[in-house]
Parts: structure tokens; sequence; C-alpha cells
């Protein structure tokens, strides 16, 4: 088989390292900007990721219209992989549309890499998603393939890949004949299986509406030794249908931590349960985790029915000052700015996203929160989007104010509610927002923040119709951020960025390296029509160093009676020391005749370590606290009319 579009990237400079313009070179293509690199299902593809035993960036999609083999269809999928050490890129197709009538879309890949191999000939590319007929969705594709051999000649039949049928084997004991839908969404490998994540709609449903959203899904890839063997997982049920049905929000997110133990499946939803609070007018962060390495899931059983108004009311700050409905905040739905998950090396859940306020609530009870939706939540003007990060261990929810967003999504749609209209609003053209997404360092001990936007002061509209990517970086241990940068500053053609669910360190750059794709069409001309075909541009030059890590992360932790009220303190209370400690720290009281004192101690997210009452010797007293690992903590010193909240970092 001939390559053609991938020979271009050869003119990129020396991969790894850094560069005077962030600007990214096409690598690949597809045959249109629907499904991958557009359409609001991208907003939950996991289509980029790094694995750092080869060092290789994998980014999998529709296959390119440049390739030439027989039997060739835009349902094929295609990996296109990049070694950041050889700087050599190679592709191969993984599925392909032998029938013609099982065309595969919205793809999610991921590299699964058999332990102690660090060769990529011996390692999977590995991918699945949904099917489509031509008029309906039918089932989900999977596969499984190495880049050994002549992998390159593709033949009508791949052994190693298949279609699955809704409601038949592999995924049939999950998808009964009244759902539709399956693992599809987000996929990476967890120890000798790659889990992907999906949900199930309700087929039942014959309202006019979209079909309501039924439970989650997860699928498994298990590694035999020799290949794979693909089944599902267990449904996560509940999720509240309402009136109208309207919650097939498709927003199912899946992560590990670094060393593969503790995850988390997270969906955007309402639970069926009634909990009597703010929680049961909105769409919420529906969370289950697995502490065996997604050998079994269970929900959080605090987290259902967090009131988030009570909870988090810095949250509020912009919410709802368009639609006159201060609160509930509610999280947005796919379809706008995004929502991306990942977990740290604490084992600490990120959920990154921005909230907005539902229309209608009815005294506790659902009326469609979905469907009444505003088409724009903010005037862009005095009231901005704000990008949240929202931790949590499965116990209770802080949050990191991250940045805001200057500019409005892109329509799709023929209404549009805006009283400056829209440029670019019609059925033909393709609706994006920020894509706000997060990724991790190989060690989980940093995160980075993507999203795109545009600086309406050079546009002079309020829409991101000149999209460039901005990013920002949080250290977890010492709760330090970098500042905002724009890292494609000037390009105004950054559409669907995807930013890698992990980044890693080039000692060479001497910083953290970001892998970003974004998409561009042929006609380069605004507007983005979604029948255009498209080029991948791939990105690393956004790079951190350890200089820029300077300003405290702006935290709020759980107020009210599911948590630790916030760090407003009513008189400096203790002064503790030494800070970073390796393991004893010692307090001391700053008020006089003060003879014991209230202590609890808590980690990142709010999780109490300790609580205990300790006696005072001349105002000082000590905390052993040697048996915890490494990492950022919170002491709390309560008497009967102060509260002081120190954060302690323990490096050992």
């Amino acid at each position: 088989m001939k390559k053609i579009l991938l020979l271009i990237a050869l003119s990129v400079s020396v991969y790894g390292k850094a560069q005077s313009s962030c600007t990214g070179s096409v690598f690949a293509s597809g045959p249109s900007a629907f499904s991958t690199g557009g359409s609001i299902t991208t907003y939950v593809q996991n289509c980029l990721t790094y694995n750092a035993d080869l060092n290789t960036v994998l980014w999998t999609h529709r296959a390119s219209p440049y390739w030439n083999f027989a039997g060739y269809t835009s349902g094929c999928i295609q990996t296109t992989w990049l070694n950041v050490t050889t700087n050599i890129w190679d592709s191969m197709i993984i599925y392909t549309d032998s029938a013609n009538n099982h065309h595969a879309r919205y793809p999610g890949g991921t590299i699964f890499n058999p332990a102690g191999n660090t060769g990529i000939a011996n390692a999977y590319m590995v991918g699945t998603g949904p099917v489509t007929d031509g008029t309906n969705w039918t089932g989900a594709w999977y596969s499984s393939r190495q880049p050994s051999g002549n992998y390159h000649a593709v033949t009508s039949v791949l052994i190693d890949s298949g279609y699955c049928q809704t409601g038949f084997a592999p995924f049939g004991n999950m998808a009964a004949p009244n759902n539709s839908g399956g693992p599809h969404e987000d996929i990476q490998q967890v120890g000798n299986m790659v889990l992907v994540a999906g949900d199930l709609g309700d087929n039942t449903y014959t309202a006019s509406d979209n079909i309501p959203l039924k439970g989650g899904i997860i699928g498994k890839a298990t590694y035999t030794g020799s290949g794979f063997t693909w089944s599902a997982d267990s449904i996560i049920p509940g999720f509240y249908v309402g009136a109208l049905g309207y919650l097939n929000m498709e927003n199912t997110r899946i992560a590990f931590s670094p060393n593969g133990q503790i995850g988390y499946v997270v969906f955007i939803g309402r639970l069926a349960t009634n909990f009597g609070n703010n929680a049961d007018s909105t769409l919420s962060p529906i969370v289950y985790k697995s502490t065996n390495g997604g050998a079994s899931w269970s929900a959080q059983p605090i987290l259902p029915g967090f009131d988030w108004t009570t909870g988090h009311p810095e949250m509020l700050k912009n919410v709802g000052y368009i639609t006159n409905q201060k609160k509930p905040n509610q999280f947005m739905p796919f379809a706008q700015h995004g929502i991306d998950v990942t977990v740290d090396s604490l084992g600490t859940l990120h959920l990154v996203s921005v909230v907005t306020a539902p229309i209608k609530t009815i005294n506790g009870t659902l009326d469609s929160i979905a469907a009444y939706i505003p088409s724009y939540h903010w005037d862009y003007q005095k009231h901005h989007p704000i990008i949240w990060d929202m931790m949590t261990d499965g116990t209770t929810w802080n949050t990191i104010l991250i940045d805001s967003l200057k500019t409005s999504e892109m329509s799709g749609s023929t209404t549009d509610t805006t009283s400056s209209g829209n440029p670019w609003a019609n059925t033909t053209t393709l609706g994006y927002g920020a894509r706000i997404q997060v990724s991790r360092s190989v060690t989980g001990g940093k995160l980075f923040y993507s999203w795109t936007d545009s600086d309406s002061s050079i546009t002079h509209t309020l829409y991101n119709s000149i999209p460039d990517i901005y990013m920002k970086s949080y250290d977890i241990s010492n709760q330090i951020v970098t500042p905002t940068s724009n890292v494609t500053s000037g390009n105004g053609s950054c559409y669907f960025h995807y930013l890698s669910d992990v980044s890693y360190y080039d000692s060479n750059v001497g910083g953290w390296v970001c892998p970003l794709v974004y998409t561009t069409a042929l006609n380069t001309t605004p507007p983005f029509f979604v029948s255009d075909t498209v080029h991948y541009n791939y990105l690393n030059c956004a790079n951190f160093y350890t200089s820029q890590y300077n300003t405290p992360a702006s935290v709020y932790r759980t107020q009210g009676p599911q948590g630790i009220s916030g760090y407003t303190n009513n008189t400096q209370l203790i002064k503790v020391y030494p800070n970073p400690s390796n393991g004893i720290i010692y307090l001391q009281t700053l008020t006089k005749n003060q003879t014991s004192i209230d202590l609890q101690l808590t980690d990142i997210v709010g999780k109490e370590i300790k609580h205990e009452t300790l006696y005072l010797v001349d105002g000082k007293t000590s905390l052993d606290i040697s048996n915890l690992n490494s990492g950022v903590y919170f002491i709390t010193a309560k008497t009967a009319n102060s509260i002081d909240t120190q954060k302690i970092i323990l490096q050992r």
C-alpha cells in the first residue's frame, strides 16, 4: 500500500525540541469533519494518547481518503503513530468496512503494551466505536492489531477486527434488544485489559425527543497473550428519564491513576433517587470508583445527590445571569464546551468543565432538565463561563478555578437566540465549542488543561471564530499553577483540538511536552462544513517548565454539612513548622492561655485522615504524620471562637 499524505509530516521541525513558534504540521487526513474532528460526539472521543514505555503518540481516526487500497470506504478506521524519540510517523488500517454497510464512526483508540515490551511491533493498536448502516446506528466495531509484518497490506477482512450488532456478542449480555449504544466513548489500557466506557439508550421510548439515557456500560478487551477477548462489564443503572426523556448526554468518561489501580467512570445525568436538594433539578456527575484496576466498580456513597449550590457557592459566579435562574448550577451538556477527566498521583479524580443554570426546575422535581437548556448561557461581555477542576476521592468535592472563556461556541443550528446572531449559523456548518480537556504527566504529579478560544478584541464578535489553543498547568504537590498561555498565538484555525490523555517530560526540552492534534479543512476560509475533507495537524511545542509554576492555585473546599468549611479564617491560630516536613510537624498557637486544641488533618480533597484533641505545653505540640504518603495535607485547628486552616507538604 502506498501512503501519500503522511509524507508531509517530514517537514515538521525536530519533535520533542523547543520551538520558537508553536505551530502544527499536517500528518494525516480524514474523509469529512463529521465523526473525528467534528460533530458533538467529538467531545467524548479519546483519539489521542501517549504510551511512556514506547515513547509513542497514537492518533485513531477515520481512514484517510489519500490511502490507496482496495475496498477503501469512509467507514474504515486508521491509526497513525509517532515515536517521539526517532521522529518517525507510520500508520495502518485497523478496521475495514468490507460489507459497505457497517460504517465505523466516532473512533476511540489506545496503545496496549504487554508487560515488559519495549518495541512497537509487539504492541497492539486497540480501538472501538459505533457503527451505522447509513440510516440507523446498528452496533459497534472493535479491533486490535499489531503493527508488525506487512500491516500496510489491508485485505477485505481483518481477522482481528469485528462488528457487533446491538444485542449480540461480545456485548450482547449488556446491549439488550431494547438498548442502543455501547462502549465507544473513552478508552485506555489498564493492566492486562483495555477498558472502554459508553452509554445505553432506551429504544422503547417513542416520543419525538432524543432517545433517553438508560445507563452506562464498560467494555473490556482482556489480553490473552496472543490477542484479546472482548466482553462487557456491568451496566451502571438509574438515570432518571423525566417528562420528555431528554437525557441522551453521551458524557461518559473513564480514567485511572498512574499505577492503574484507582479508576473512575463519570456520567453526567440525574439519578432516579430524590435527594431533596438542588441536585434533584440538575444534571450532575454520577461517579463510580474502582480500587482494583477495574475488576469491580461501586457507586460512591456521598457523591450522589451532592448539593453543588450549597457545597460550592463559588461556582455560582456567572451562573444564571442570562436566564435569571441564579441557582442551582448544572453541568454543561457535551455539545457546548466539553467535559474531561483524569486521575492524579494521589488517586484523586479531576473533572474539568463549566457549569450553568437549568431553565426549568419545579420544586425539586425534574421537568426535562436537558430539554430546556438555553442556546447561550452567558453574554460573553460581562459574564463568561468559568472553567473548574472539580476534585474528589469519592467522599466529597473540592474545586480549583482554572480560567474563563472569552467567546461562545459556534452554532450548527438554524436557530440562534443571541442578539448579535451567529454568522456561521445554518444546518450545514459545523458547530463546536472550547472542547475543554485535561492531561496528566506520566507520574500524575502535574495536570495540563487545554481549551480553544478567540481574541474578541481582534474578531469583534462574541464567537470562537478564529480558535487558538490555550493551556494552563497545575502542580498537585505544591498546589501551584502556571499562568494561562496561548500556545498557538496567531494561528486562529485550531478547530476540534485533541489533548493527549498523558503528557511527558522531555529532558532535551527541560520541561513537560503536551501532544496536541487539531483539525483544519482543505477549504481554510470559514465557514467550516461537515462535508469538508479534513487534515489533522500535530503539535508538540506546548511545553511547561518548572519556572512557570509560581502562582498559588485557587482551591475551594466543600462548605456546609457535606464537608469541611472553606479557607476563610476567623483568626490566625497556629504556626506550623517545618513545612515541607519529612514526618514530624510542630504546631505553636498564636493565642494566649490555650491549653488544648482540636486538630483535624485532611488530604487534598478533604478526606479526613486524623481528628483529635492535642494538649499544649507552653502553647506548643507536635503531630506525627510519618505513616502517610508524600503529598499535600491540611491541618484545621479549632477553638471555641476561632478556626484556622494551614497547608502542609509531606516530603519523604
